[in-house]
C-alpha cells in the first residue's frame, strides 16, 4: 500500500460513514487488501491496477459513494475515523514492534523529556 496521509483515511471514513455499523468492517477489509493488491500491481506493471487504482487508500475508495464529509463533531464520522486508524495499526503490528526495539534501543521521546 501507498503512503497513507489524511485524506486517504477521510476517504474511506467517508465510504464506512455511509454504511451500516454491521457491513463497515467488511468494506475496509475490501479497501485495504485493495490498496494492496493495486500498489503490488502498480510497482510491477507501471501501471494502475485496472479496479483498484494506483496503491493508495484513496483511489481503492474512489469507486465507491461517499458521504459529504462531516465534521469532527459527528460521533459516527469519529468512529468511522477510529476504525480506519486501528485497522492500519494492527496491519502494521509487526512494524510497530520492531519500532518499538528501536525505541527501547535509542529511547522513546518519553524517556527524554
Amino acid at each position: 500500500m501507498r503512503r497513507i496521509l489524511p485524506g486517504d483515511i477521510a476517504a474511506v471514513a467517508r465510504v464506512l460513514y455511509r454504511l451500516p455499523q454491521t457491513d463497515r468492517a467488511g468494506c475496509l477489509e475490501r479497501l485495504l487488501t485493495d490498496a494492496e493488491t493495486a500498489d503490488a500491481y502498480r510497482q510491477r506493471t507501471g501501471r494502475a491496477h485496472p479496479r483498484a487504482g494506483t496503491g493508495s487508500l484513496m483511489s481503492a475508495a474512489s469507486p465507491l459513494a461517499r458521504a459529504t464529509e462531516p465534521d469532527f463533531g459527528d460521533a459516527r464520522y469519529c468512529r468511522c475515523w477510529i476504525m480506519v486508524l486501528e485497522a492500519l495499526l494492527a496491519r502494521s503490528s509487526g512494524a510497530t514492534e520492531r519500532g518499538a526495539v528501536t525505541e527501547a534501543r535509542i529511547g522513546g521521546i518519553s524517556s527524554r523529556l
